[in-house]
């Protein structure tokens, strides 16, 4: 279909056509493009949050050492 040529040696089909065949692959790689992104949202948020919880941590080790010392 994509190649066929007509009886003067041009492609039968147009750039428009060839578009429209195409719109399910393209559906389908932009369904993959939002879990991609959906992925890298979440590993933010989780680098976010286990940074966050690592500070949490150190302040709490440092109040327990000025406790102890105390």
């Amino acid at each position: 279909m994509w190649r066929a040529l007509n009886d003067l040696v041009d492609l039968q089909s147009s750039f428009v056509a060839s578009i429209a065949a195409m719109h399910p692959f393209y559906a389908m790689r932009a369904i993959g493009g939002m879990f991609f992104l959906t992925g890298m949202l979440l590993m933010a948020y989780n680098v976010f949050v286990t940074i966050r919880q690592g500070v949490r941590d150190a302040e709490l080790a440092q109040a327990r050492t000025a406790v102890a010392a105390a």
